[in-house]
């Protein structure tokens, strides 16, 4: 646990949690993509300086248009790749708020996938990096959940390449997803 490894042209990878040597059976996964408000908020430029704040609290409720469209690049993405490997799949989100209680999980997922572990996808660190345009990258844990218990049975933090690309390109986020699909992929099997 805690080792650092980079694939070729992937994310980096950092595992919190290993998995059974024997990998985790599954029927399937739930994948919840969870939207946290974020603890500090870092900018930089190329004209400006870093600058690493806490967020007020409007920032909570703020839009964050690079995280939306992560979290809709994964739903679009990672299912059929689950799926392809006969890893039955749902998938929903969430945007945690302060002070307000989240939809528990059972009213997130088809009453008949309560037996299938859940998958939290959940982005921890999120920097934007403006020059002549902006590029944003992502560090996303992925926390995979036994069935009822809700007990942690793996976690790992991808780092997103930093040669993803600026924000336009329409592709930018598609090497995140497949490492999350394989990092899933390799530690699941299916029942």
């Amino acid at each position: 646990p805690g080792e650092l490894v980079r694939p070729r042209g992937g994310a980096t990878q950092l595992l919190l949690r290993p998995a059974p040597k024997d990998g985790i059976p599954v029927n399937g996964i739930n994948v919840l993509f969870a939207i946290l408000p974020p603890d500090t908020v870092t900018t930089s430029g190329t004209r400006t300086p870093t600058v690493t704040q806490k967020p007020g609290a409007g920032f909570a409720t703020k839009p964050r248009p690079q995280t939306e469209r992560l979290r809709n690049e994964i739903g679009e993405r990672l299912l059929p790749q689950l799926r392809n490997k006969g890893v039955v799949s749902n998938f929903a989100s969430i945007e945690v708020l302060p002070g307000v209680a989240p939809t528990p999980l059972k009213d997130l997922f088809p009453a008949d996938s309560m037996d299938m572990h859940t998958l939290i996808i959940t982005p921890v660190y999120e920097r934007e990096f403006c020059g002549p345009t902006c590029q944003t990258t992502f560090t996303v844990s992925l926390s995979l959940r036994s069935p009822k218990e809700n007990k942690e049975l793996w976690n790992l933090r991808l780092e997103q390449s930093i040669t993803a690309g600026a924000n336009w390109i329409p592709s930018r986020n598609n090497q995140l997803i497949d490492d999350i699909a394989n990092s899933v992929l390799a530690v699941t099997v299916r029942k």
